[in-house]
């Protein structure tokens, strides 16, 4: 138990005990169930005995227990003489355990102070999204609404549980001490998505990267596709680490489609921008026998793995972006666009100019203005780099390199580290009705508390996870200051 006192302090439990008794002293609404829960203030100790309590609800929930009041009248036989809360009040507290943004907010903030004790020289950092898995009922969603408070449910398709509450992670490993290379997820920050638009993703990971203090090198930061953002990159490489990076198909679509041209499966191509950028994309055959590409970028390749041997790089005096790619792949070489002057273009029509981008694949605009510019970059850019462009070309159609590919490889080791600590839950989850939204996430965020809690025991003694859970539950529940 002391692992988990180390990782949030007593101080929060008596801020939240108080915020019980402040809670069920104006819940007019169950009003009933307060007055059998006893009118006596909850201590900080109470809070953490019926926290504990909702720990071994979690470790023995199942078909043989949907009603709440039994299940807690078995733990409590089962916990022994010693435990004396009664069921009435148990329900009391569970009414109430909840707090505003406020208290959220100052939680996150004495987790993360007290993960940063126990962490030194970390070598790489995750930023991810999780959901918790909650749909509320008509009820509470038109209480909130009415309130100008809407509930901040999200729906992110590809999470296990995607209808939920969001939260932001910044997370780091250690390697499971019984071997098999596992690596085991370590929290350092959270983040609550409380209300609805408060936050953008880039946003979450910047103010991360802002209060990170460990000492010894900044680390290297994987991202997934949700984070992926060229002012994120740069903000990174300002802060002083690297970035590996997924990347979605549309972040640079022209430069994605050379590299993967003429990939077959268990092949990579990378490419290296002027600026020091690597962007590589692999052909993988996805779990139903498709073909598919995975792209990255990356400021650096992989300190533990070889160095990744990119394809060559055009040679250009051209800083601005990955430009020298943003072509199509064969036919505007072969065709070669003509030096177009801007006068001559601004004298054409609307259709002339589109019929321009149309011949030659260049993208179109929205004005005529526009259109100029893209004919006259494309057109500027061919003419002036021909040859550097030919033998990109050259490159990126006949030499592909074989698996492994390094960074991909990396990225693949590193970006789900959220997912592996939720799967630790499933096999603790448990599902009497709860519709208080804000009690929902309190519990999501202390679950992580949990997990870090018993990463950093099994370190000096291993156990089961569920085992260890339970067994904190009971030490929780019969605790005695």
């Amino acid at each position: 138990m002391e692992y988990f006192l180390a990782h949030l302090d007593m101080k929060m439990w008596e801020q939240l005990a108080d915020l019980i008794n402040q809670n069920l002293a104006r819940d007019t609404n169950n009003a009933k169930l307060v007055r059998r829960g006893g009118k006596r203030l909850v201590t900080a100790i109470e809070a953490l005995s019926f926290y504990g309590v909702l720990l071994k609800i979690e470790n023995t929930y199942g078909n043989n227990t949907p009603l709440l009041r039994k299940h807690f009248q078995s733990v409590k036989e089962e916990l022994g003489p010693n435990f004396t809360m009664g069921i009435d009040r148990f329900e009391a507290i569970r009414s109430a355990f909840w707090g505003p943004d406020e208290f959220m907010i100052a939680l996150c903030e004495n987790f993360h102070t007290a993960t940063c004790k126990f962490l030194s020289d970390v070598f790489v950092v995750t930023g991810d999204e999780g959901v918790g898995e909650y749909q509320p009922n008509r009820n509470t969603k038109q209480a909130a609404e009415a309130m100008g408070i809407p509930v901040p449910v999200v729906f992110i398709p590809r999470k296990p549980h995607p209808n939920g509450l969001l939260f932001y992670f910044l997370c780091t490993y250690v390697e499971n001490p019984v071997g098999g290379g596992e690596k085991l997820p370590y929290i350092m920050q959270m983040k609550p998505h409380l209300v609805q638009g408060d936050c953008t993703p880039v946003e979450v990971i910047k103010e991360f990267l802002a209060k990170y203090s460990i000492a010894g090198p900044k680390p290297v930061v994987v991202l997934d596709a949700g984070f992926s953002s060229p002012d994120l990159i740069d903000y990174i490489r300002t802060w002083g680490g690297q970035v590996v990076m997924s990347s979605g198909e549309n972040t640079y679509p022209y430069l994605w489609k050379a590299l993967s041209n003429s990939l077959v499966t268990q092949q990579w191509h990378a490419a290296v921008h002027t600026s020091g950028l690597v962007a590589s994309c692999h052909a993988i055959t996805t779990n139903k026998g498709d073909k598919a590409y995975q792209y990255v970028l990356s400021t650096a390749t992989s300190p533990s793995t070889p160095p990744v041997q990119a394809t060559p790089p055009p040679v250009s005096n051209n800083n601005n972006d990955i430009r020298l790619l943003d072509v199509p792949v064969v036919r505007a070489i072969v065709s070669h666009i003509p030096l177009f002057a801007a006068d001559t273009l601004q004298k054409m029509t609307i259709v002339q100019l589109r019929e321009i981008c149309k011949k030659y694949n260049i993208k179109t605009g929205k004005k005529k203005e526009d259109y100029v510019c893209l004919i006259i970059a494309r057109s500027t850019s061919l003419n002036t780099h021909l040859e550097s462009i030919l033998t990109a070309m050259k490159t990126i159609k006949e030499v592909a390199l074989p698996d492994p590919a390094p960074l991909h490889d990396f990225y693949k080791a590193h970006f789900n580290f959220i997912d592996i600590s939720d799967r630790r839950w499933y096999a603790v989850q448990e599902h009497h009705g709860n519709h208080n939204w804000r009690s929902k996430m309190l519990q999501f965020m202390l679950r992580y508390v949990v997990l870090n809690a018993w990463t950093h025991a099994i370190k000096i003694e291993y156990m089961h996870w569920k085992d260890w859970h339970g067994e904190l539950g009971t030490a929780l529940a019969l605790y005695k200051q």
